[in-house]
């Protein structure tokens, strides 16, 4: 712990040295907390996250030049709109773990700006994803060294927003999950043959998947509207 703090504090205090020295105040990070904790809770259309928010609010933030202030201003609007809009809170919370999960990618696969494209290899190795991490969960203290960066950013997503973006981060410890995954779901095959022709049908379907990435996305959020968590 006394490690991990050291070498926390070394790689962060001259990015916070050098905001003091400009804004005259205590800046841990960016100064777009603000403007991402009010996005978060007021999403463009009222459910896309990983777009600013354009509304009368973040027009008038704008205007304010110092950014440390602005954040400020934003913050305080985000707490605000969390006590008018408690009701909604939960169907964004859910939002949030979607996007964070969110077989489509929009920020960086995408060549369109906005146009969500099938992730054909996350889409593989996801499911081998889940099957490793439940059985690596019994000896969570063995691997708490996976689990945790998963832990933490899915509980940050919820505090500000998750999208494929943010997902990179731990996606690292999703791959060898799914390494114990497919290791276990090798084991239970008694013929290897047929083993390695599921693999390849399902990487094969994956990106069949990917070639229509459009229609499966149409047929994603008609599911997501049924449940009312598009508005």
């Amino acid at each position: 712990l006394i490690t991990i703090i050291t070498f926390f504090v070394l790689i962060v205090s001259p990015w916070v040295i050098r905001n003091y020295k400009v804004y005259h105040a205590f800046v841990l990070g960016g100064t777009q907390a603000g403007e991402v904790l009010y996005t978060s809770y007021n999403p463009r259309q009222g459910y896309l996250y990983g777009f600013t928010t354009i509304d009368e609010i973040m027009i008038f933030a704008s205007t304010i030049e110092n950014e440390v202030e602005r954040s400020r201003f934003l913050f305080k609007k985000a707490l605000v709109s969390i006590k008018e809009r408690i009701r909604e809170v939960p169907r964004m919370e859910i939002l949030k773990v979607v996007f964070f999960w969110s077989i489509f990618d929009w920020e960086i696969l995408s060549s369109d700006p906005g146009r969500g494209v099938y992730n054909f290899f996350y889409g593989f190795f996801l499911p081998f994803s889940i099957l490793g991490a439940m059985m690596l969960w019994k000896d969570f203290k063995k691997y708490a060294v996976l689990f945790n960066p998963v832990i933490f950013f899915q509980l940050l997503a919820l505090v500000f927003f998750g999208s494929p973006r943010y997902r990179m981060a731990i996606e690292p410890s999703l791959i060898i999950f799914a390494g114990a995954g497919i290791n276990y779901f090798y084991g239970k095959i008694y013929k290897k043959n047929i083993f390695y022709l599921s693999m390849i049908i399902l990487f094969c379907f994956n990106f069949l998947v990917y070639l229509y990435s459009d229609q499966l996305k149409i047929f994603t959020k008609h599911i997501l509207q049924n449940l009312g968590l598009l508005g």
